[in-house]
């Protein structure tokens, strides 16, 4: 029996919210210290040598100065127990004496009838495998190893003959909520079946319940591998497939195996490999590793060894980075050629699968080669490039520690024993003819270099800046944004007669040699992200002083409140 949670409404929320007493809370499971009229600790969530976490107990509020993580009793334990919404809920209920019956059959949910309906085409596929189980399917199976219990456990079935569709021609509602559901499509007034003629895999949710379906072709297809589309059910960027096995164990993990399909979990898991979940195909993202961290905080990716394979292992270093905290270790294995977890197991044996895991590599050491192979290091001005792009990636580890040690990992890889030197390299920035720019004056100038990138310029939080540089930014972009065949010529011939004109020249013909062209959008939105959160904490450092001396008016106290949540969200 499946069970559903009941909706939590708000008053709930707000009555454990009132009544839990977030100091104690916070004081029950970490150190903290009273400073003036506020409490401080050093911050759960990231290392630090002076306390910045801060506790607003009569708001019920935690904010970190450092890395910015801040919210209320419900979201302290999610993040320090690691806990999801309805746990973090029921264990404060229970501190505060609150009676909830959260966990019921519901059977008003909206959702029941299409996740019943879910289930019982599951156990249809699954049957019809068994009814079906030609030469064709016995051969795919021998070759996998896979045995019968494993094909009960992952409910794998088989689609043959449109099933689904003849099964419910007279039943118009059901075929509807399957259509709906992405299970059949309709063509010339007739429905088949999505995934017909094709090993289907149920596709489960975090909690068990079937959401969707997978098919893997054993005929010569186009398309080996097909996942019924998105609904309202199903979301790709939010599913991990065999995620629920783990969970219906533990809510955390020693470390995950992140594979890319149906086959290498299941092929791993018959193998006695019971931490690997998949991503259903390449593509990770930011939704998976934040899911992922929750659950386990050592992540191995094994990926197949093709060139999409390898590939997708750097777009995964570009995203994972900014997660990478002190206590978390990422690391990547690369398998021989033309393998893939699946195959390589079922040829050499778990034993030899181990070892590839244990020697699997750290996230740093595949960063270096992947930016080592566009770059010749044997001269200083290779050298310079290498550290500059390294640089450009590890800035953005929140991590202290990690951050500093990769750095000392880069002066042993390049051979750089003198340490100043190394420091002199790291500072250079955006220097042309002894000219050192501002970071407003890096924003202009690689905007008039590449003017499509106008369309990336935002204004977070309404600010209202009054800087010169700023305001001469804002300038450009609006003349931009009124002609899109704009470009540096015509903006700079209407400063023909202007002190502006020399100034623009000078910031476009600033050449910056370090800048991959490639990722040139993310190196732009880096650098005006970094001048906002700049920006934002001189105003936050002005309104916490102003409050020490209990000097702060209604609006200030909202706009302090405002600027914590919006620079918590640019520090991500």
């Amino acid at each position: 029996m499946i069970f559903y949670y009941k909706k939590i409404s708000k008053f709930l929320i707000k009555e454990i919210l009132d009544k839990t007493n977030l100091l104690n809370l916070i004081k029950s499971k970490i150190s903290v210290k009273k400073v003036g009229n506020s409490f401080f600790s050093l911050c759960p969530f990231h290392k630090e040598r002076k306390p910045s976490f801060s506790i607003n107990k009569i708001d019920k509020f935690y904010y970190c100065f450092g890395c910015g993580i801040s919210g209320n009793s419900i979201k302290f334990l999610m993040d320090f127990n690691k806990l999801s919404f309805i746990e973090s809920i029921k264990e404060l209920s229970l501190i505060n004496n609150i009676n909830i019956d959260l966990k019921e059959k519901n059977i008003n949910n909206k959702n029941i009838k299409y996740i019943k309906l879910l289930e019982e085409i599951s156990h249809i596929y699954y049957e019809n495998l068994r009814k079906k189980f030609n030469e064709k399917l016995k051969t795919f199976f021998i070759i996998k190893k896979w045995s019968f219990s494993i094909i009960k456990k992952f409910n794998i079935g088989y689609s043959s003959n449109n099933i689904i569709s003849n099964l419910f021609i007279n039943n118009k509602e059901k075929l509807l909520l399957l259509e709906k559901l992405s299970i059949i499509k309709k063509i010339n007034n007739k429905y088949i079946d999505i995934l017909n003629n094709r090993i289907i895999f149920p596709i489960s949710n975090n909690y068990g319940d079937i959401i969707s379906f997978g098919g893997r072709t054993l005929i010569n297809d186009k398309y080996k591998y097909i996942n019924c589309s998105n609904n309202f059910l199903f979301k790709k960027r939010y599913t991990l497939y065999g995620l629920d096995k783990i969970l219906n164990k533990n809510n955390f993990v020693e470390k995950l195996l992140i594979v890319e399909g149906y086959s290498d979990v299941i092929s791993l898991t018959n193998f006695g490999i019971n931490f690997s979940i998949a991503s259903l195909g390449t593509s990770l993202t930011y939704e998976h590793i934040k899911i992922i961290f929750k659950i386990t905080n050592n992540i191995i990716f094994c990926y197949d060894s093709d060139i999409p394979g390898i590939k997708s292992y750097y777009r995964i270093l570009i995203k994972i980075i900014n997660f990478i905290t002190d206590e978390k270790v990422v690391k990547f294995i690369k398998l021989p050629n033309n393998e893939d977890p699946d195959s390589f197991i079922r040829k050499f044996g778990v034993n030899e699968f181990n070892k590839f895991i244990n020697n699997s590599k750290n996230f740093y050491d595949l960063l270096f080669e992947f930016i080592k192979k566009d770059i010749y290091i044997s001269d200083i001005n290779g050298k310079i490039k290498f550290i500059k792009k390294i640089l450009f990636y590890t800035n953005r580890i929140p991590g202290n520690l990690t951050k500093k040690l990769i750095k000392k990992e880069l002066i042993s890889k390049l051979l750089l024993t003198n340490r100043l030197n190394l420091l002199k390299v790291i500072n250079y920035n955006f220097n042309y003819k002894k000219h050192k720019l501002t970071i407003l004056q890096k924003i202009i100038s690689l905007l008039l270099q590449n003017i499509k990138l106008y369309r990336l310029f935002y204004i977070p939080y309404n600010i209202k800046c009054m800087y010169f540089n700023f305001k001469l930014l804002i300038n450009i972009v609006d003349l931009c944004k009124k002609n899109n065949n704009i470009n540096f010529n015509k903006i700079i011939y209407l400063h023909k007669y202007n002190y502006l004109y020399s100034y623009l020249y000078f910031l476009y013909k600033i050449d910056d040699n370090i800048i991959n062209y490639k990722i040139l959008d993310e190196i732009f939105l880096e650098i005006l992200n970094k001048f906002y959160i700049l920006f934002l904490k001189k105003i936050q450092k002005y309104l916490i002083y102003k409050s020490k001396k209990n000097d702060l008016n209604k609006y200030e106290k909202k706009k302090i409140w405002l600027l914590n949540i919006e620079l918590s969200k640019l520090s991500l």
